[in-house]
C-alpha cells in the first residue's frame, strides 16, 4: 500500500468544496487535508466552524489562502473547487510556485484543450498555451493512459460525461 496523500483544498465553502470535504475527510488513503481559505473567513481554524456537521470526521485544520502558503503547505495535490476565473488565476501560479504540485480544477478553466473553443464557451481569454498544455480531460475512459502524469486535471461535469460516454462507441 502506498503512503497517504498529502492534500490542499481550495475553495471549500460552496457545494462542490463541502463534498469534496466530506469524500477527503473519509478516504484511507489521504493525509488529513488543510483547507484553505479567503479573507472573509480569516479566523476560521477548522472546517467545523463553518460545517458543523463535519464534526467527528477528522481534523480539518483551515488556513488563510495564498499561493505561497499552498505551495509550501507539503501537498502532493491542490483541489480547487473555485470559479473558473479563480482557478485561470490561481493554477499558472500554482504551478509556478511548487513544480511538483499536481492540480485537480473541479471548474470548466481547463476542460478544453483549443484556447479558442474556451474563449467561445466562457466569453474569457483562454489559459495561457503553457499551462493548457499541462491540462488533461479528467474523464479515465478517454485519457486513462494521460492522467497520472497530468499536472492539471479539468474535471469533466455531469452533463457532458454523460454524453461523452454515449457517443464514445460511435
Amino acid at each position: 500500500m502506498s503512503a497517504p496523500c498529502r492534500v490542499a483544498v481550495i475553495g471549500v465553502t460552496g457545494y462542490a468544496g463541502f463534498e469534496l470535504a466530506r469524500l477527503l475527510l473519509r478516504h484511507p488513503q489521504i493525509e488529513k487535508p488543510t483547507f484553505f481559505l479567503r479573507e472573509g473567513n480569516a479566523n476560521v481554524r477548522c472546517l467545523t466552524e463553518l460545517f458543523p456537521q463535519l464534526r467527528g470526521w477528522g481534523d480539518a485544520p483551515c488556513r488563510q489562502l495564498s499561493v505561497e502558503a499552498v505551495a509550501t503547505s507539503g501537498a502532493e495535490v491542490v483541489f480547487l473547487s473555485t470559479p473558473h476565473e479563480a482557478s485561470l488565476e490561481l493554477v499558472p501560479k500554482l504551478l509556478a510556485a511548487n513544480s511538483a504540485l499536481r492540480v485537480v480544477d473541479l471548474s470548466g478553466a481547463f476542460r478544453f484543450r483549443a484556447p479558442e473553443t474556451f474563449a467561445t464557451w466562457y466569453k474569457l481569454p483562454a489559459p495561457d498555451a503553457k499551462t493548457l498544455a499541462q491540462a488533461v480531460y479528467g474523464l479515465p475512459e478517454l485519457y486513462a493512459e494521460a492522467l497520472p502524469n497530468a499536472r492539471i486535471v479539468g474535471n469533466p461535469g455531469c452533463y457532458p460525461t454523460s454524453v461523452i460516454l454515449g457517443l464514445k462507441p460511435l
